[in-house]
């Protein structure tokens, strides 16, 4: 089946089409780029494929099979080809004099190809996707193309479309945990402000903001402004609008919501390099060390999980944390490359 008969599922599920969403490869962006200028009718069938693998956890390589992409620009080709004006005869058989060669229609050949290069170069440029990766213990600030302001916390990515126009989303990807701080002027007629992180989506006009999605739960904090929160649970979609101080946590294994009153200021302590804790359960320090230092923390003891502790920490500096956590919680902490093991003594 041609790819201009592809439905959202269709091209979530095909190969090539992951390739050139979740992998940097040259051929891939020439090929989908040049196909969207050719059926831009189908943008938003190709976005929605987009956000559902970007949502999605594909950790295994992209394999594309060399008949499937040998055919598929072929395909391309059969529907890119120009329709020739021939510029002599080809029944000449030397009795009657050659037409000269129009080179009017060979100028306007020239010039059409031209603006097919050109008009190809700038949808590839208008449509690529920029990922900003942080590391351990690093804070990445992050300028968005409408000039809102990001800081995207340790080992944690950002996926957004290098140019924003006003047709085009303001959508950006989160994996991990990021502050946003969206501008209150965006450009004129543009949409609302998006970020997607997992099954949750944060629709915003002007606000500041913390996002983190982590393995068992994805948590927002609204610092200031409003937002419309949604979170697409298959059973139960949600909708829920968010005021300031508000802290709402989606459980993915409960699958449940949490709808808290907070000080937002108490969730952004990683944006001055700085772990704070207040009255924090030991399971929620536990996801933020693991965020912070790209550790796996295996707990012997779950009796301790809903302990709480308080204090702050500078982020670059594990083994005072950890000697605090053994005081506090009567722990004994050994670690095994990227593997800490808490032990209740």
């Amino acid at each position: 089946m041609p790819y201009s008969d592809f439905n959202t599922e269709d091209f979530v599920k095909d190969p090539y089409f992951q390739v050139w969403v979740l992998q940097d490869d040259p051929e891939a962006n020439s090929f989908w780029e040049l196909w969207m200028e050719l059926y831009p009718e189908k943008e938003k069938t190709v976005s929605a494929a987009i956000e559902i693998l970007l949502n999605e956890n594909v950790e295994k390589e992209l394999i594309v099979p060399e008949a499937q992409i040998k055919e598929a620009w072929e395909q391309l080709n059969i529907n890119i080809q120009p329709n020739v004006i021939p510029i002599s005869s080809p029944s000449y058989s030397g009795t009657h004099p050659k037409k000269p060669v129009s080179w009017l229609l060979v100028a306007a050949a020239i010039t059409g190809i031209l603006m097919l290069t050109f008009g190809f170069l700038y949808f590839r440029e208008q449509h690529k996707t920029v990922t900003y990766t942080s590391v351990n213990s690093q804070v990445l600030p992050i300028t968005l193309p409408d000039g809102s302001a990001v800081m995207l916390n340790s080992n944690s990515s950002l996926a957004f479309k290098k140019t924003w126009t006003n047709q085009s989303q303001r959508e950006v990807w989160l994996k991990g945990e990021a502050f946003f701080s969206v501008t209150k002027k965006p450009l004129k007629g543009m949409p609302t402000f998006t970020v997607h992180a997992n099954k949750v989506q944060v629709q915003v006009l002007g606000t500041q903001f913390n996002v983190a999605d982590r393995a068992s739960q994805t948590q927002v904090i609204l610092n200031s402004g409003k937002i419309k929160l949604m979170v697409n649970d298959t059973r139960k979609p949600t909708a829920l609008t968010m005021l300031p101080g508000d802290y709402v946590a989606l459980d993915k294994y409960e699958e449940k919501i949490i709808k808290l009153k907070v000080n937002p200021e108490a969730f952004s302590g990683w944006r001055s390099q700085k772990l704070v804790f207040k009255n924090t359960p030991l399971a929620e320090i536990i996801a933020q060390i693991e965020q912070t230092y790209g550790t796996k923390i295996i707990l012997t003891d779950t009796s301790l999980v809903d302990r709480t502790f308080t204090g702050t920490f500078p982020n670059n500096n594990l083994p005072v944390l950890l000697q605090t956590l053994e005081k506090a919680f009567q722990l004994n902490i050994s670690q095994q490359g990227q593997i800490l093991t808490f032990r209740k003594i």
